[in-house]
């Protein structure tokens, strides 16, 4: 039995809907009961937990093999995290997929990849077999967060500069997170799992100019002007500064590596973002 956490999120709801495709036994890990009656009324067995409430995480766990280890955006990840793994171990867990991020290092100056580089070390250091899935900016997120300006104001709104990102579709890295969690041999892996092309913000602006068939630009803003965005969206302040520090390790280059890994584990090719915007057209006019 498979135990998804993050089960109706960005990622999670596209591991439950993998996992339901090859009729894999799972239970999803929902924070509400709301979350859960919606679960349970597509018939997923599904339970109420939060990672911050052992009892609950160690009635989820109850006859769990497997995990797929997401936890919601917190400045407390790695205590989190590491209380998670000791009822895990309770539970004789055999194996864990942690979803990380592209340059996961517990000496990266960047709080999120140092968090994550940390998380990564105690579940290695536990008894648990791991897989970590390394991944980068998603397409999705992009969605989110530029389709207002795109459509009012036809301009991206972001820090990069010219740096290149390899944004990946969240709907790969649930294929890929199902292979791992069903397959035998990725024990002890780490996958960088990137999306098939590294992309400036120049370059996504002409394609996006390309299908909405207007002239849509990229403005370079600060990292303070992003800040305020930030902020006037309601972002919270740690997820903001989580946001910035990563924006910089793009600059830094760090986003535009690419590796294949969704092609090799899955046997489909990465969802391109031309793709990507064709099917979402919708949401940027």
């Amino acid at each position: 039995m498979i135990l998804v956490t993050g089960s109706t999120g960005n990622v999670g709801q596209h591991v439950v809907r993998e996992l339901m495709a090859i009729n894999v036994p799972f239970r999803a890990l929902a924070h509400t009961s709301a979350k859960a009656k919606a679960l349970e009324a597509q018939g997923i067995e599904a339970v109420v937990g939060d990672f911050a409430d052992g009892t609950s995480i160690r009635t989820a766990l109850q006859g769990i093999e497997r995990v797929f280890l997401l936890l919601p955006d917190s400045p407390r990840r790695v205590q989190l995290e590491k209380d998670f793994l000791t009822e895990a171990r309770r539970a004789a867990v055999r194996h864990v997929v942690k979803l990380s991020i592209l340059g996961a290092n517990s000496q990266a100056a960047a709080p999120i990849l140092k968090w994550h580089g940390q998380s990564e070390q105690q579940l290695e250091a536990s008894s648990l077999a791991y897989t970590h899935l390394r991944v980068n900016w998603f397409m999705q997120d992009m969605l989110a967060d530029q389709a207002r300006s795109i459509a009012q104001e036809s301009t991206i709104y972001q820090p990069h500069e010219e740096a290149h990102v390899s944004l990946l579709d969240t709907r790969d890295v649930g294929a890929v997170a199902a292979k791992v969690l069903t397959e035998t041999g990725h024990e002890g892996r780490a996958y960088e799992i990137t999306g098939p092309e590294a992309l400036s913000f120049s370059q996504i602006a002409e394609k996006l100019s390309a299908y909405l068939g207007k002239p849509v630009v990229y403005s370079r803003i600060s990292d303070a002007m992003a800040w305020q965005n930030m902020l006037a969206n309601g972002v919270p302040a740690h997820t903001a500064h989580n946001y910035l520090t990563l924006f910089q390790f793009h600059r830094q280059g760090g986003g535009a590596v690419l590796t294949g890994f969704i092609e090799i584990l899955t046997g489909r090719p990465a969802r391109t973002l031309d793709g990507f915007i064709a099917e979402n057209i919708q949401g940027f006019k």
